[in-house]
């Protein structure tokens, strides 16, 4: 691993700062600490989205409107192992990249500027009573939802940047969440060891980030928590995980995902991989046996919860070769050696639309 130093501006003072590339980046009690050894595996830790506000309506600020009537509001939360567990750092680069997106837009509040756009420190519910809408703010943190509260141990989130991609214009300014260059960028906690943000606590979360958009999330982080509050290598442990609000929650479909919010329609029940084939049935060629052609049931429709394929089936057709370098390059038929795909029934097609999965159905004799 290579030293990369990097500029950056902590509590308002320039400095700089030096860490291992890769984001082998620890801060513990004493400060910064470069941990060498870190368990990578996801181990008990998991992302959780909520949707806390929806359809917010309309806002005056400063004698202009701002109208979110069409945005929801989400908070995003890594469950932990134990209560005693401490979240000191999200950090990403180009090995281990980290995006928060969107399909539509972030709302971003034109109060905040720079690093207070980017992170929760500058949140006050002091301000909601004029500037309503900075409570639907979009940020990311370590733990707190406003500015730190000293008399609970709590601290400011610290932004480490990489200067070529900073978060504090894209994000800031309603962008998509993207680290993936090599410098890589961080939101951590300085001397987490002594401050109470990043701790698991009797839920066992921690709060990531809040975004308000009128699209479906999705995103992916890097992790750094120290199991059960102690900062050493024995404890540390670098998740790398993945979260969205919106998919497919059919248990059928070949996507499924369980832990997303909301249905968006993107149910697959026809591309499964073929470990999950019903049946599966060889002919051999007369000539070559050595070749054959391999018919597998990969899908009944009268349990795929599809109505437009009820009562049909979908199958694969394999040509099964001899050796594993042996290249398939063509498929035909001419008068000595016929080519046919028939049914007894009717074969059934689907078209295929970015907007929905199932825009049209035609049924023809033959496929």
């Amino acid at each position: 691993m290579s030293l990369v130093t990097m500029p950056f501006t902590l509590s308002g003072l320039p400095g700089r700062l030096s860490i291992l590339a890769g984001a082998l980046l620890a801060f513990t009690g004493v400060g910064f600490a470069q941990i060498t050894s870190c368990d990578t595996t996801n181990g008990g830790y998991a992302l959780s989205i909520e949707q806390i506000a929806t359809d917010l309506g309309t806002f005056i600020v400063e004698d202009e409107t701002v109208d979110l009537s069409d945005y929801s509001t989400y908070r995003i939360f890594l469950n932990c192992e134990s209560s005693d567990d401490k979240l000191s750092a999200v950090s990403g680069d180009a090995s281990r990249p980290v995006y928060l997106t969107t399909t539509g837009n972030f709302y971003q509040s034109s109060l905040f500027g720079g690093a207070n756009g980017a992170l929760a420190n500058a949140i006050s519910p002091a301000l909601f009573s004029v500037y309503p809408d900075t409570q639907f703010d979009s940020w990311v943190t370590i733990g707190i939802e406003q500015s730190p509260n000293a008399g609970n141990g709590e601290t400011t989130v610290s932004l480490l940047e990489d200067p070529t991609n900073p978060l504090s214009l894209g994000f800031a300014n309603g962008g998509d969440l993207v680290i993936d260059t090599e410098p890589g960028s961080a939101w951590f906690i300085e001397n987490s060891d002594v401050y109470t943000n990043g701790l698991a606590g009797s839920d066992g979360k921690v709060l990531i980030a809040q975004v308000t958009t009128d699209g479906e999330v999705s995103g992916q982080f890097g992790l750094q928590v120290f199991r059960n509050g102690i900062s050493d290598n024995a404890n540390c442990v670098r998740p790398y995980l993945d979260v969205a609000s919106h998919g497919c929650l059919e248990a059928t479909a070949c996507n499924y995902t369980p832990d997303v919010l909301f249905d968006n329609g993107s149910c697959d029940f026809c591309s499964c991989p073929d470990s999950v084939q019903v049946l599966s049935s060889n002919f051999s060629s007369d000539s070559l046996p050595q070749y054959a052609l391999e018919l597998d049931l990969i899908a009944d429709h009268d349990t795929s919860g599809i109505p437009v394929l009820a009562g049909t089936k979908t199958y694969r057709l394999y040509a099964k070769v001899d050796d594993p370098s042996t290249i398939v390059n063509a498929v035909f038929g001419n008068d000595d050696a016929p080519l046919a795909i028939t049914t007894t029934s009717t074969c059934r097609y689907v078209v295929f639309s970015k907007n929905e999965f199932f825009s049209n159905s035609t049924s023809k004799a033959n496929c």
